[in-house]
């Protein structure tokens, strides 16, 4: 043991939408939300309004996909935030734990993120009905075809990767990397880091600032113009 050094450890890269990829995602995935309304196939129209709530609470609020699939609509105060008190893992039994912080947290949501979630149990209701007692009533908001969710893997391998192919976005990107880019795009907004880090759950803002290092590295500029403006 004493002749062998510990293995030097990398930062995973992390991959960012722009602006741009996020709000083409966003149209994308209402895109397959309407192609499943008009030809009123509930199976595709379940699944794609799932696929597209889900990414759209994680542009907005930076959760991370376990924490998104344990939301139930208990955890959301209309009009005002989102309480995330629970995740699900991603190991085969799928089993509901405390956030990876270990406390739970409130994120300010916008009137938009609330009208599309009000539209969103609409849609969950209806379908609710169709299939009377095949529906497991968990009080998901990403509930699935049955009531109890998606597996996670599937929903971020297979239904995520199919909307970036639709969207023509071909660079390797993940559903983890949409909390990325809901931070990155705050923080080169000029939002407070520490308001950063109270929506992403971190445990401490040094957590926040080393892995968004490359946004304050990329946008330095801001700290000049703010010299400029005092005149020194």
């Amino acid at each position: 043991m004493r002749l062998t050094k510990s293995q030097k450890q990398t930062k995973a890269e992390i991959q960012p939408l722009s602006q741009y990829e996020a709000q083409i995602l966003i149209n994308q995935a209402q895109q397959w939300l309407a192609g499943a309304k008009i030809i009123k196939n509930p199976h595709k129209i379940i699944v794609s309004a799932n696929l597209y709530i889900g990414i759209y609470i994680a542009l907005e609020t930076g959760m991370r996909l376990g924490e998104i699939m344990a939301l139930r609509w208990s955890n959301i105060v209309i009009d005002s935030y989102i309480t995330v008190q629970r995740s699900k893992s991603e190991v085969k039994e799928q089993n509901i734990t405390s956030p990876k912080a270990g406390i739970g947290r409130k994120i300010q949501i916008s009137q938009r993120l609330i009208s599309a979630l009000k539209k969103h149990k609409r849609i969950q209701n209806t379908y609710k009905k169709e299939l009377e007692d095949l529906y497991e009533n968990d009080y998901r908001i990403i509930g699935g075809l049955l009531g109890k969710g998606f597996h996670a893997r599937h929903y971020s391998s297979r239904l995520f990767k199919q909307l970036l192919q639709r969207a023509g976005i071909d660079r390797h990107i993940r559903f983890h990397d949409l909390r990325h880019t809901h931070a990155t795009l705050l923080l080169l907004s000029g939002v407070n880091p520490k308001i950063v880090q109270e929506r992403l759950g971190h445990s401490s803002i040094n957590v926040t600032l080393d892995i968004y290092s490359h946004v304050a590295l990329a946008d330095q500029d801001v700290a000049i113009t703010a010299l400029d403006k005092l005149n020194l």
